[in-house]
Protein backbone atom coordinates (compact mmCIF):
# COMPACT_ATOMS: atom_id res chain seq x y z
CA UNK A 1 0.00 0.00 0.00
CA UNK A 2 1.87 3.49 -0.55
CA UNK A 3 1.85 5.84 1.53
CA UNK A 4 -0.85 8.33 0.20
CA UNK A 5 -2.81 5.91 0.65
CA UNK A 6 -2.71 5.00 3.93
CA UNK A 7 -2.38 9.10 5.11
CA UNK A 8 -5.99 9.33 6.86
CA UNK A 9 -4.70 5.72 9.05
CA UNK A 10 -1.62 7.27 10.47
CA UNK A 11 -3.02 9.11 13.54
CA UNK A 12 -5.61 6.40 14.38
CA UNK A 13 -1.93 3.79 14.04
CA UNK A 14 -0.12 5.96 16.18
CA UNK A 15 -2.52 6.77 18.67
CA UNK A 16 -3.19 2.74 19.03
CA UNK A 17 0.45 2.08 19.92
CA UNK A 18 0.27 5.15 22.24
CA UNK A 19 -2.34 3.11 23.91
CA UNK A 20 0.08 0.36 24.76
CA UNK A 21 2.90 2.20 25.15
CA UNK A 22 4.76 3.14 29.06
CA UNK A 23 3.68 6.78 28.28
CA UNK A 24 -0.05 6.21 27.88
CA UNK A 25 -2.68 7.25 29.89
CA UNK A 26 -3.12 5.36 33.53
CA UNK A 27 -0.28 4.68 35.43
CA UNK A 28 2.69 6.53 35.11
CA UNK A 29 6.03 5.47 33.54
CA UNK A 30 9.04 3.77 34.71
CA UNK A 31 10.73 6.73 33.12
CA UNK A 32 9.23 10.28 32.34
CA UNK A 33 8.79 10.95 28.69
CA UNK A 34 10.77 14.48 28.11
CA UNK A 35 8.27 17.79 27.66
CA UNK A 36 9.18 19.37 24.36
CA UNK A 37 9.44 22.74 24.08
CA UNK A 38 8.25 24.91 20.87
CA UNK A 39 10.13 26.13 18.24
CA UNK A 40 12.52 29.11 19.23
CA UNK A 41 13.40 32.32 18.63
CA UNK A 42 11.62 35.32 17.32
CA UNK A 43 9.44 35.90 14.86
CA UNK A 44 10.98 35.26 11.33
CA UNK A 45 10.19 37.78 8.61
CA UNK A 46 7.72 36.72 5.76
CA UNK A 47 9.29 33.55 4.32
CA UNK A 48 10.49 34.04 0.74
CA UNK A 49 11.73 31.43 -2.10
CA UNK A 50 12.98 31.13 -6.01
CA UNK A 51 9.74 30.86 -7.82
CA UNK A 52 10.04 29.36 -11.28
CA UNK A 53 7.52 30.58 -13.52
CA UNK A 54 8.02 27.84 -16.02
CA UNK A 55 9.13 24.61 -13.69
CA UNK A 56 10.12 21.76 -16.15
CA UNK A 57 10.13 19.05 -13.50
CA UNK A 58 8.72 17.89 -10.38
CA UNK A 59 10.71 19.24 -7.46
CA UNK A 60 10.69 22.80 -8.83
CA UNK A 61 6.83 22.94 -7.97
CA UNK A 62 8.36 22.93 -4.07
CA UNK A 63 9.82 25.63 -1.96
CA UNK A 64 9.12 24.25 1.78
CA UNK A 65 13.07 24.01 2.91
CA UNK A 66 12.52 28.09 2.89
CA UNK A 67 9.21 28.29 5.16
CA UNK A 68 9.04 28.28 8.85
CA UNK A 69 5.72 26.52 8.82
CA UNK A 70 3.20 25.52 6.61
CA UNK A 71 -0.22 23.67 7.10
CA UNK A 72 -1.99 21.60 4.00
CA UNK A 73 -5.27 19.29 4.50
CA UNK A 74 -5.18 15.76 2.96
CA UNK A 75 -9.28 14.26 1.11
CA UNK A 76 -9.87 10.70 0.44
CA UNK A 77 -12.79 9.21 -1.07
CA UNK A 78 -12.91 6.09 -1.21
CA UNK A 79 -15.64 3.54 -1.10
CA UNK A 80 -18.23 5.94 -0.21
CA UNK A 81 -16.34 7.29 2.31
CA UNK A 82 -14.70 10.57 2.90
CA UNK A 83 -12.05 11.33 5.00
CA UNK A 84 -10.57 14.65 6.11
CA UNK A 85 -7.18 15.46 7.89
CA UNK A 86 -4.79 18.61 8.41
CA UNK A 87 -1.28 18.38 8.50
CA UNK A 88 0.44 21.35 9.80
CA UNK A 89 4.69 21.53 10.41
CA UNK A 90 6.73 23.64 12.13
CA UNK A 91 10.64 24.11 12.16
CA UNK A 92 13.10 25.94 14.00
CA UNK A 93 16.76 25.93 15.29
CA UNK A 94 17.20 24.46 19.10
CA UNK A 95 19.82 22.69 21.06
CA UNK A 96 18.94 18.92 22.19
CA UNK A 97 20.51 17.11 24.34
CA UNK A 98 23.69 19.28 24.23
CA UNK A 99 23.93 19.15 20.34
CA UNK A 100 22.61 22.12 17.89
CA UNK A 101 19.87 20.55 15.96
CA UNK A 102 16.93 20.94 13.47
CA UNK A 103 13.49 21.15 14.93
CA UNK A 104 10.33 20.09 13.29
CA UNK A 105 7.21 19.50 14.78
CA UNK A 106 4.64 17.70 13.25
CA UNK A 107 0.89 18.51 14.05
CA UNK A 108 -2.15 15.73 12.49
CA UNK A 109 -5.20 15.96 12.96
CA UNK A 110 -8.66 14.03 12.07
CA UNK A 111 -10.77 16.60 11.29
CA UNK A 112 -13.20 13.82 11.76
CA UNK A 113 -12.45 12.17 14.97
CA UNK A 114 -11.13 14.83 16.27
CA UNK A 115 -8.08 12.75 16.56
CA UNK A 116 -4.41 14.92 17.03
CA UNK A 117 -0.95 13.37 17.10
CA UNK A 118 2.05 16.18 17.88
CA UNK A 119 5.37 14.33 16.98
CA UNK A 120 8.82 16.83 17.88
CA UNK A 121 11.59 15.34 15.94
CA UNK A 122 15.12 16.94 16.16
CA UNK A 123 18.03 16.44 13.51
CA UNK A 124 21.52 17.35 13.75
CA UNK A 125 22.17 20.62 12.35
CA UNK A 126 26.12 19.50 11.43
CA UNK A 127 24.97 15.95 9.43
CA UNK A 128 21.17 15.51 9.89
CA UNK A 129 21.57 12.33 11.90
CA UNK A 130 18.21 11.87 13.59
CA UNK A 131 18.59 12.33 17.70
CA UNK A 132 15.02 11.40 18.60
CA UNK A 133 12.54 13.33 20.00
CA UNK A 134 8.68 13.02 21.89
CA UNK A 135 5.59 11.74 19.97
CA UNK A 136 2.18 12.95 21.64
CA UNK A 137 -1.39 12.28 20.98
CA UNK A 138 -4.46 14.23 22.20
CA UNK A 139 -8.23 13.67 21.73
CA UNK A 140 -10.14 16.37 20.82
CA UNK A 141 -7.48 18.60 22.98
CA UNK A 142 -6.82 16.46 26.06
CA UNK A 143 -3.86 14.42 26.21
CA UNK A 144 -3.96 10.31 25.67
CA UNK A 145 -0.23 9.34 25.46
CA UNK A 146 3.65 10.26 25.08
CA UNK A 147 6.39 7.88 23.86
CA UNK A 148 9.74 9.28 23.81
CA UNK A 149 11.50 8.45 20.24
CA UNK A 150 15.18 6.94 20.66
CA UNK A 151 17.98 8.71 18.59
CA UNK A 152 18.49 7.57 15.02
CA UNK A 153 14.31 6.85 15.16
CA UNK A 154 11.27 8.76 14.23
CA UNK A 155 12.40 10.79 10.71
CA UNK A 156 9.38 8.04 8.79
CA UNK A 157 7.41 10.25 10.93
CA UNK A 158 7.94 12.94 8.41
CA UNK A 159 6.23 10.65 5.81
CA UNK A 160 3.27 13.10 5.96
CA UNK A 161 5.11 15.95 4.52
CA UNK A 162 4.01 17.78 1.51
CA UNK A 163 6.96 17.18 -0.11
CA UNK A 164 6.75 13.35 0.47
CA UNK A 165 3.46 12.96 -0.54
CA UNK A 166 3.59 14.50 -3.95
CA UNK A 167 6.99 12.59 -4.50
CA UNK A 168 8.14 16.59 -4.53
CA UNK A 169 12.05 14.47 -4.80
CA UNK A 170 11.19 13.60 -8.47
CA UNK A 171 12.72 14.69 -11.21
CA UNK A 172 10.37 13.58 -13.53
CA UNK A 173 9.02 15.81 -16.02
CA UNK A 174 6.10 17.83 -15.92
CA UNK A 175 3.35 18.59 -18.61
CA UNK A 176 1.63 21.78 -18.93
CA UNK A 177 -1.91 22.02 -19.37
CA UNK A 178 -3.98 24.98 -19.46
CA UNK A 179 -4.53 27.90 -16.67
CA UNK A 180 -7.06 27.83 -14.09
CA UNK A 181 -8.46 29.52 -11.51
CA UNK A 182 -7.94 27.02 -7.94
CA UNK A 183 -9.51 28.62 -4.66
CA UNK A 184 -8.28 26.77 -1.18
CA UNK A 185 -10.02 27.75 2.12
CA UNK A 186 -11.62 30.98 0.51
CA UNK A 187 -8.40 32.18 -1.25
CA UNK A 188 -8.67 32.27 -4.84
CA UNK A 189 -5.31 31.67 -6.97
CA UNK A 190 -4.52 31.93 -10.37
CA UNK A 191 -2.78 28.47 -11.37
CA UNK A 192 -1.32 26.72 -13.93
CA UNK A 193 -2.71 22.95 -14.50
CA UNK A 194 1.13 20.50 -14.41
CA UNK A 195 0.65 16.20 -14.68
CA UNK A 196 3.37 14.22 -14.01
CA UNK A 197 4.39 10.43 -13.25
CA UNK A 198 5.87 8.72 -10.64
CA UNK A 199 6.19 5.78 -9.41
CA UNK A 200 3.04 4.72 -11.84
CA UNK A 201 1.16 7.13 -10.18
CA UNK A 202 -0.27 10.31 -12.72
CA UNK A 203 -0.36 13.40 -10.52
CA UNK A 204 -2.25 16.79 -11.54
CA UNK A 205 -0.89 19.26 -9.51
CA UNK A 206 -2.38 23.55 -9.87
CA UNK A 207 0.62 25.48 -9.39
CA UNK A 208 1.44 29.49 -9.04
CA UNK A 209 4.66 31.12 -8.25
CA UNK A 210 2.84 33.06 -5.81
CA UNK A 211 3.02 29.94 -3.36
CA UNK A 212 5.62 27.75 -2.34
CA UNK A 213 3.94 24.82 -3.48
CA UNK A 214 1.19 23.80 -5.58
CA UNK A 215 -1.84 24.94 -3.73
CA UNK A 216 -3.74 21.79 -4.96
CA UNK A 217 -2.27 18.26 -5.79
CA UNK A 218 -4.96 15.29 -6.95
CA UNK A 219 -4.53 11.41 -8.22
CA UNK A 220 -5.82 8.35 -8.03
CA UNK A 221 -4.47 5.89 -5.56
CA UNK A 222 -4.72 1.93 -6.46
CA UNK A 223 -4.31 -0.02 -3.09
CA UNK A 224 -4.78 -3.55 -2.33
CA UNK A 225 -8.52 -3.93 -3.73
CA UNK A 226 -9.57 -0.73 -3.37
CA UNK A 227 -9.34 2.76 -5.33
CA UNK A 228 -8.73 5.90 -3.68
CA UNK A 229 -8.67 9.40 -4.87
CA UNK A 230 -6.68 11.81 -3.19
CA UNK A 231 -6.18 15.35 -2.95
CA UNK A 232 -3.87 17.88 -1.01
CA UNK A 233 -4.12 21.42 -0.22
CA UNK A 234 -2.20 24.11 0.86
CA UNK A 235 -3.48 25.68 3.25
CA UNK A 236 -0.98 28.57 4.94
CA UNK A 237 2.55 29.16 5.47
CA UNK A 238 4.92 31.52 6.90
Amino acid sequence: MKIGYSIALLIVLFLAALAVSGCSGGSPPAAPCPTPASPAGTPAPAATWSAVASPATVDQLFHLDALGWYSYRANITSGGVNLSSAYRFEHGAETYGGVAAKHTRAIANDTVTGLESVDDLYASAADSRSLGGVARSFLYGMPTGEISIPAGQGMNYLDIDLAHQARANSKAPLTRGGDEKVTVDGKTYSCTRYVYTTEGVAYTAWYTPQAPAPVKVAWVDQGIGSTAYMTLELLDWG
